[in-house]
């Protein structure tokens, strides 16, 4: 193996390790209340409803779906909760926002914004 693939591997590495003790670091800061979570996100992630449009249902689970949609003007995926569980995931929700808006990588998708009022669709 040449020496820069092995300093390449190296590096890529060191950073996956470094990113999963982040995200550890942040889900055992975490508590129960989606309230002191979501004070932790920064207030200009959080946007309001009305800036989204949704246009394609892309994806769908148990609790969540996710759709093709823009917000302001950039196309987007948009991860929404399912109405029938909203308070019991919520927590779980913004602890995924807080951790994706501090993650910056080229092989995870870039994270925008939170949006935590409900509409129905």
């Amino acid at each position: 193996m040449s020496k820069t693939l092995h300093h390449l591997r190296h590096r890529q590495s060191q950073q996956s390790t470094n990113l999963i003790r982040r995200l550890a670091s942040i889900q055992m800061q975490s508590n129960n209340s989606p309230t002191t979570t979501l004070n932790k996100i920064d207030p200009h992630l959080i946007i309001p409803y009305s800036e989204l449009i949704f246009h394609k249902k892309l994806a769908e689970n148990s609790l969540t779906q996710v759709y093709l949609g823009q917000w302001c003007g950039l196309p987007v995926a948009i991860k929404s909760l399912k109405n029938n569980d909203i308070k019991t995931n919520l927590n779980q929700f913004i602890i995924e926002a807080k951790i994706l808006s501090q993650i910056h990588c080229a092989y995870i998708v870039q994270f925008y914004a939170i949006c935590i009022e409900s509409e129905l669709r």
